[in-house]
């Protein structure tokens, strides 16, 4: 069963809520920025729920045209006297076309029209997120109303990680265990220094690049535990409460670090700190950044 960690009252909330929502039969959006782990409480839901036996089908918002998507949500109404309905998680779902959108809210009010609708004919149980503002984009135009309003009967949002520091003790101490398994590293934990240069950064890419930078220090650890000179971090220039530019150059400079290491490498980059490639683009764009003469050869 995934583990939803945390202490701050956001992750209070948020653990209260999965069990509210494990309890119905309800569509439920998660919200929250890319890496704050909408995924992990999407499964958390579906493994506390009655379908916890039945299948958890992911869908990408990316991948909602193609056929293997387009089947996966057929598949509920293909093999509805099966019993095996299950959920269907549609990850942000704000980056779908209108006509993907059209396409998925037949499916949503059920391929039969309203009176044959998923609950009552196959069961299935949508849960969706986002990382956008999707009232922003209904308004505009850029996403149907009434899809929003038939994938949000219940609403979870997860802050971002620098809205909860308290809560990074405790993931990172998650995550050692876990990636000592894994990697067969016998480290016991951090050591203080380190736990407070993880507490001063901003994370961007939230909770995924957390733990990338954690995976990434534990290959370079020579001790039993953790220490600030095993990541790869510079500690921000301004306390990020007290200046907006400031939090913004040290964005900028952690994101232009990672980039080089990588070799601009901009896939790569995107996976260590733990966001899209799509959001790393426009954050390279407004920081004026360009390929070296190196790369673009």
């Amino acid at each position: 069963m995934p583990i939803v960690i945390g202490q701050s009252p956001n992750m209070c909330r948020v653990r209260e809520a999965i069990s509210t929502a494990a309890q119905t039969d309800g569509t439920v959006l998660i919200s929250g920025e890319c890496g704050a782990g909408k995924d992990l409480i999407a499964r958390a839901i579906h493994a506390t729920g009655a379908r916890r036996l039945l299948p958890f089908r992911v869908i990408r918002s990316g991948a909602i045209e193609n056929d293997e998507a387009m089947a996966a949500l057929r598949a509920p109404y293909a093999a509805r006297m099966t019993g095996e309905d299950g959920t269907i998680f549609l990850d942000e779902i704000g980056g779908l076309s209108l006509s993907a959108q059209d396409e998925v809210l037949r499916f949503v009010r059920g391929v039969g029209g309203e009176k044959d609708g998923p609950t009552a004919e196959t069961g299935v149980r949508y849960i969706s997120s986002t990382s956008c503002d999707l009232e922003l984009k209904a308004k505009a135009g850029q996403f149907r109303a009434e899809l929003l309003y038939r994938l949000s009967a219940f609403r979870i949002e997860i802050a971002p990680l620098r809205e909860r520091k308290e809560d990074i003790p405790l993931l990172v101490e998650h995550f050692i265990r876990e990636l000592s398994l894994e990697m067969n590293r016998p480290i016991g934990g951090a050591s203080s220094g380190a736990r407070e240069l993880l507490r001063r950064q901003r994370w961007p890419g939230n909770v995924r690049e957390l733990k990338n930078a954690v995976e990434r220090a534990m290959i370079y650890a020579q001790g039993l535990e953790l220490r600030e000179q095993d990541f790869r971090l510079e500690p921000p220039a301004a306390p990020p409460e007290e200046n907006g530019k400031a939090l913004e150059s040290v964005e900028r400079a952690h994101i232009l670090r990672v980039l080089a290491e990588c070799g601009e490498n901009q896939s790569r980059t995107a996976e260590l700190l733990g966001i899209d490639r799509v959001t790393l683009y426009h954050k390279l764009k407004k920081y004026g950044w360009r390929r070296t003469a190196t790369q673009q050869r």
